[in-house]
């Protein structure tokens, strides 16, 4: 699978490198600007769930001050409660958000590299094979034959 940052251009990554490689496999492109679009709503999931939590947080030593002088948190708690209520359901979009985006990631292939031959017909495909005898099958008949008690020759 490949890396997330590679589609992501404040990280250094290159999107239109991707899409040049799906179009050389003869693929859409389409789901590089799918994995980017779910991606940034991942990041902004991300970010909304840590402003919630320091929300939470903050509302947590404010309960813990007045709770020192012996004051009502009654309502404060359940501010608290609601905000943390929230953080689940931010949680469980944050994860969908990123379940999405891997799923689509784990459909693109590795980037295909600049001297590999790209052709979409086998009219200018080449092929080259090289012949060599191996000597693996004669390691194999070998062993055979010791198996079966047979002299080495």
């Amino acid at each position: 699978m490949l890396d997330i940052n590679l589609f992501r251009q404040a990280k250094g990554g290159d999107p239109a490198i991707l899409k040049k490689s799906q179009r050389a496999r003869g693929l859409p492109e389409e789901i590089i600007d799918e994995i980017i679009q779910l991606d940034n709503e991942w990041i902004k999931k991300s970010f909304d769930l840590d402003e919630l939590k320091k929300n939470a947080n903050k509302i947590q030593k404010e309960i813990t001050v007045i709770a020192k002088q012996k004051g009502d948190v009654i309502e404060l708690t359940e501010k608290r409660k609601e905000v943390l209520n929230q953080c689940k359901d931010f949680e469980a979009e944050k994860d969908n958000k990123q379940k999405e985006r891997d799923e689509l990631l784990g459909k693109v292939g590795n980037i295909v590299h600049e001297s590999v031959h790209v052709a979409m017909d086998e009219v200018n495909y080449f092929n080259t094979t090289s012949h060599h005898t191996s000597t693996h099958s004669k390691n194999r008949k070998r062993i055979r034959s010791l198996r079966h008690g047979h002299q080495r020759t």
